[in-house]
């Protein structure tokens, strides 16, 4: 309310709207604003958590771009801060939750040259000499983790919210064209100047969004790379009745191809895209995941002028429906005692399932199992090694700067082969190789389960196997080597036999010698998939004994 007081004031004047007489109809939906203030109740009943004293919500209906739930402080009545309404006075730093909208959106747009898409590999590697070029002080970029993973996907980049690869597609967008098309979603307010602005932007660093427009652009990805005007009042009448001004819905304007809106919400409702360095925790927890609700979610964080203490903690989760950004932290800017974001993911968690259930679903504007529609043209391809889905424009063989080369891998441990990796344990793989567009090193993407990024130590052992008998009985005495034994199988005069068994003394069970023998054969495979084989020669009608001459042998 006091936010649409001011809108109108600072329209009409203040003497004009304190005259008295108006009836003013906003936006707000009474059911979501209590869902909200109770929601934000339960957030902060986490803030021992971190310490925080705040927390504040903003909801954006996504047809509509009408603002539904709106609160600015945890409690209005804190005579020190109430009152201050941080989503729309406030300009805050965006951490994370900036790197779908300002990096990877404008990334996945069609161009010329090379074309990217959730599988695009760049590159998690070391780059401060070109990340702080021109920078004297200290200066240094990192992931959360202080760990870099090498050649992985946009998808497991921005599923973790790693650092590297949303500054090297702020590279590749150039700064200008990417804030073009984050202002033209809805963040008008970040890095607005436009001028003066590193590439720190593209970690949400240097530059802030007021809550409200980054809800609004996030409901633009929503509806499908379309924006629409933030929308607070819905009807104004004067003191005589006259209606001086109604809100009509507006056709919608498209900023991004509904594919590349597609791909975003795609990756952000992956929670296998966070399960490789969170699980289980950050790909499960309430507020990630809504119980019977579709969502989109993104985090982020920020840091006081100490880079090692959390300043803030922010959340933004949408549906088909509804776009909702959280904030929380201390309302003086102190730092908070840990990054836990139980506060803020508590808060939209709760508020996201009860307001989809609550109001949206009872007034029919949203169903369960509702989620974005794929639109036409979106592919799933296998390129890098990696399964995913591209773009109607991404070609394999044209645009995606994509070259095939050959490496050569330990075939048992899956590491790549060194000079002592003996030659029978080698195999050749077919790679894909890109060339990385902002250091210009070179990129290998390798089929799973082999790993480039690790040279083959020469420490594996392979599995032993060697063949006896014992009266009618087959004794098989194996050795295990560095993995543990997966399975074996008997051969009988060339013929496999089943229901067979090996107890702890080696006597193989399920067979009994019957002297018409000629050749036995037993192999045994380890974890990694290497096969050892013991092999005897038998004499028919021979009684067998435990003289009878054995072998092993390797495939």
């Amino acid at each position: 309310v006091l936010e649409v007081r001011k809108q109108l004031e600072d329209k009409y004047g203040i003497q004009t709207m304190r005259a008295g007489g108006w009836t003013i109809k906003t936006t707000l939906d009474l059911r979501a604003q209590k869902i909200a203030e109770d929601a934000a109740a339960v957030g902060m009943g986490y803030s021992h958590r971190n310490r925080s004293d705040n927390v504040a919500l903003v909801s954006v209906d996504v047809e509509t771009s009408q603002i539904v739930a709106m609160v600015g402080s945890a409690n209005f009545y804190d005579s020190s801060y109430g009152e201050l309404n941080v989503t729309t006075d406030a300009l805050i730093e965006p951490g994370s939750s900036i790197k779908p909208i300002l990096d990877y959106t404008p990334l996945f747009v069609q161009r010329e040259g090379v074309n990217y898409g959730p599988g695009s590999v760049l590159r998690d590697e070391n780059i401060n000499k070109l990340y702080c070029a021109g920078y004297s002080g200290g200066c240094s970029l990192t992931n959360a983790t202080n760990t870099f993973y090498g050649d992985v996907t946009i998808r497991f980049s921005l599923g973790h919210s790693l650092n590297i690869a949303a500054v090297k597609a702020l590279y590749i967008n150039g700064i200008d064209n990417s804030l073009e098309i984050a202002h033209a979603l809805g963040d008008t307010s970040y890095c607005e100047g436009r001028e003066g602005y590193g590439l720190s932007i593209a970690i949400g660093s240097g530059c802030g969004v007021k809550m409200v427009e980054h809800a609004n652009a996030y409901a633009s990805l929503a509806r499908g790379g379309s924006y629409k005007d933030l929308a607070y009042v819905l009807e104004v009448k004067n003191s005589s009745g006259e209606t001086i001004e109604s809100w009509e819905d507006k056709e919608a304007t498209s900023v991004v191809d509904e594919q590349v809106a597609y791909m975003i919400s795609n990756i952000l409702s992956d929670g296998k895209a966070r399960f490789n360095i969170y699980a289980p925790g950050g790909s499960q927890s309430f507020g990630y995941v809504v119980p019977g609700v579709w969502t989109a979610t993104k985090t982020g964080t920020t840091t006081t002028a100490n880079s090692a203490v959390t300043k803030d903690s922010l959340i933004e989760s949408y549906s088909t429906a509804v776009s909702t950004f959280v904030w929380n932290g201390n309302h003086d800017g102190a730092g908070l005692s840990s990054n836990a974001n139980d506060v803020v993911r508590n808060t939209v968690g709760t508020y996201m399932e009860r307001v989809h259930k609550e109001v949206y679903e009872p007034d029919g504007r949203w169903h369960s199992g509702d989620q974005p529609v794929k639109p036409a043209g979106i592919q799933t391809l296998t390129i890098n090694g990696k399964t995913d889905i591209w773009p109607s424009w991404f070609n394999s063989s044209k645009n995606s700067g994509v070259a095939k080369e050959k490496l050569v891998f330990n075939r048992y441990n899956h590491l790549l082969a060194s000079s002592c990796t003996p030659e029978d344990y080698k195999i050749e793989v077919e790679v894909t190789k890109t060339t990385d567009p902002m250091t210009g090193n070179d990129v290998y993407s390798v089929p799973e389960p082999y790993n480039r990024e690790t040279s083959d130590p020469c420490d594996y052992t392979p599995p032993q196997v060697a063949l006896s008998t014992s009266g009618n009985n087959i004794i098989a005495t194996v050795k295990r080597g560095t993995y543990g034994i997966a399975g074996y199988t008997l051969y009988v005069n060339g013929v496999e036999q089943s229901g067979i068994s090996l107890g702890a003394d080696g006597v193989i069970g399920g067979y009994t010698l019957k002297g018409t023998e000629t050749s036995v054969k037993f192999t045994v495979s380890d974890e990694a998939g290497y096969v050892a084989t013991g092999e005897m020669t038998l004499t028919p009608s021979k009684t067998p004994t435990t003289d009878d001459k054995s072998s092993s042998t390797t495939p």
